[in-house]
């Protein structure tokens, strides 16, 4: 079933200084604006399955230039890892803003990990990289309740 942004009993709200969005009941914040240097991060995952989870970055003051154009070192350093299968790397408008959507398979340790990254930079000149994933094994299910929670995404004023 997907998650409606505004179901309460599916979905957790999480709001932040830059951003809101909701999340499936399971899942728990690991990192909320986690400073991490040239980025903050909020990391909210399946503690019973920590493969599925959403991240959203958050750089302040991004390079001005296309989504494509600032994840270009992302993508071609995940291409080179083993087990990388890439299934969509497209031009999208996320939030009215001109983005990236990739959608990728890459192994981390044992498992094969399902994952799609949305790239865009905001009005404010923030970049955003907005990343769900889940094991391959469990995409099909996991896919609506993960894309539905970064479709509750929504940017503060």
């Amino acid at each position: 079933a997907a998650l409606l942004p505004d179901d309460p009993a599916s979905s957790t709200a999480f709001t932040g200084k830059r951003f809101t969005l909701r999340y499936p009941v399971a899942f728990r914040v690991t990192r909320a604006e986690s400073d991490r240097g040239s980025y903050e991060d909020t990391t909210i995952l399946d503690p019973a399955n920590p493969s599925r989870l959403l991240r959203v970055d958050v750089s302040p003051h991004a390079a001005p230039g296309s989504p494509r154009a600032n994840a270009a070192a992302v993508v071609a350093g995940l291409r080179r890892q083993p087990g990388y299968r890439e299934l969509d790397l497209g031009d999208v408008s996320f939030l009215g803003h001109r983005a990236l959507r990739w959608e990728f398979v890459v192994r981390e340790g044992a498992t094969l990990v399902h994952k799609v990254d949305i790239f865009f930079r905001d009005r404010k000149g923030n970049g955003w990289a907005v990343l769900f994933q889940a094991p391959d094994a469990q995409w099909q299910v996991a896919r609506n309740p993960l894309g539905g929670a970064v479709a509750s995404l929504r940017l503060s004023p």
